[in-house]
């Protein structure tokens, strides 16, 4: 243990560490043909219908995102198994072998249930995004409701434009949701060990947002988020981070994020 009762840094592995560039590149990969099928769903509301209004024509679109709930792909749900079991271990190499407790496969599947939520969520909440930014060009244009609903179906005609949405959408996610399934884990498995606070850790050269994070410095209740769903951080630089993915439990703090966490163990 280092000073203040913190182990000694481990930097948590890549998601190609703990299963395979292979695993991960197909995790992508159905993480990104996942998107495409919502945003396809989401496009399929404006095909062949004629719509009274800008507002019936987002009503219409938006109910379709909110009711056509798309399951999400066994091999995604696979992945992040495996993602938060390889946590789990790592969180529990990280304490003596007297304060290791015990991951059951049923506080995996609990977990998991959480992520594959905030998934289908995250993936609604960037469909609508897409539309709305697109039938906001639309409105600054001047165009009618008929024009709106053209450039609509016309967008999810050219595949090219769908794909560029999707593959960076996708790409940010995918990254976002293994790293988090790791680090979940390793923070579940210190619960179940007994332990009741937690740091975030910096890594060198951290970026603005980042360099907040290690400014705050203070250690956090291990069953609490650092920042809850729709708070923001403010940098020095005036830039502004909002969390309106989700709570933010573990890192990563921001895509390509490569914070970690320490556990603190106390002795009394």
């Amino acid at each position: 243990l280092d000073s203040g009762g913190y182990t000694k840094m481990q930097q948590t592995p890549s998601p190609a560490v703990t299963t395979s560039a292979t695993a991960y590149a197909r995790f992508e990969k159905e993480v990104r043909d996942y998107f495409r099928l919502v945003m396809k769903e989401a496009l399929s509301a404006a095909q062949g219908q004629q719509f009274p209004s800008t507002q019936s024509l987002v009503a219409e679109v938006e109910r379709v995102i909110r009711h056509n709930r798309v399951n999400v792909p066994v091999y995604i749900r696979e992945f992040l198994v495996r993602q938060f079991a390889a946590g789990s271990v790592i969180g529990l190499s990280q304490l003596p072998a007297n304060l290791r407790g015990t991951v059951f496969p049923s506080l995996i599947e609990e977990q998991i249930e959480t992520t594959i939520t905030r998934l289908q969520n995250g993936t609604a909440n960037a469909t609508k995004t897409t539309l709305r930014s697109l039938i906001g060009d639309g409105l600054e244009l001047g165009e009618s409701v008929p024009e709106l609903t053209a450039r609509i179906q016309d967008w999810g005609r050219r595949n090219g434009d769908l794909d560029r949405q999707v593959k960076w959408r996708a790409r940010r996610v995918a990254r976002t949701e293994s790293s988090r399934a790791l680090n979940e884990g390793q923070v579940e498995s210190w619960k179940e060990s007994g332990l009741t606070r937690m740091k975030w850790v910096v890594a060198p050269n951290p970026c603005d947002f980042c360099k907040m994070m290690r400014r705050k410095g203070e250690t956090q209740p291990i069953d609490q988020p650092f920042f809850g769903q729709g708070e923001t951080l403010k940098s020095d630089t005036g830039s502004t981070l909002t969390f309106d993915y989700a709570a933010v439990k573990s890192p990563p703090l921001h895509p390509n994020c490569r914070r970690t966490l320490k556990p603190i163990i106390s002795f009394k």
